[in-house]
């Protein structure tokens, strides 16, 4: 018997490579949104130490100091807002991503599927083809030692 050969199986390769570049995209993405996520808990960190400043300081407070830190808290609110949404439209690439992702999963899943239904096949095939073989040598066996048993 020949041996085994997956007439699909450049196109599972392809399938499996895909599936494999994909999945390397979702998680550079990953990366990318953890870097996102890791800005925006700064700048909230920055804010927080710059009102805790303003909350802590007593007696008189020089009006172009406390201007300063007014501008600067709006401009880390600004930073803030826009690092959000930045981080948002990021987490919906990520879903798309992780759609993509599945999808090339699953045509991967379905030729490996099918490879291994067609290994299956032939394997039982060459069983079959085995057992009829023995079968075959036992009869001719059996015919050949003959009523008398004179072999």
């Amino acid at each position: 018997m020949k041996r085994f050969s997956f007439s699909l199986q450049t196109v599972h390769n392809l399938r499996e490579a895909r599936r494999d570049e994909e999945e390397q995209r979702l998680a550079q993405v990953a990366a990318v949104i953890q870097a996102a996520t890791e800005a925006v808990a700064e700048i909230e960190r920055q804010r927080a130490a710059v009102e805790a400043k303003l909350a802590k300081a007593t007696g008189p407070l020089c009006t172009a100091e406390l201007t300063l830190h007014v501008n600067y808290l709006e401009l880390l609110a600004q930073r803030e807002h826009e690092a959000r949404q930045h981080l948002a439209a990021l987490e919906r690439e990520r879903e798309t991503q992780r759609e993509v992702t599945l999808a090339a999963t699953r045509e991967a899943k379905v030729t490996g599927q099918l490879r291994a239904r067609q290994q299956a096949r032939h394997t039982a095939e060459l069983v079959r083809a085995e057992q009829q073989l023995l079968d075959e040598l036992a009869v001719t066996a059996s015919l050949r030692s003959g009523p008398g048993g004179d072999d």
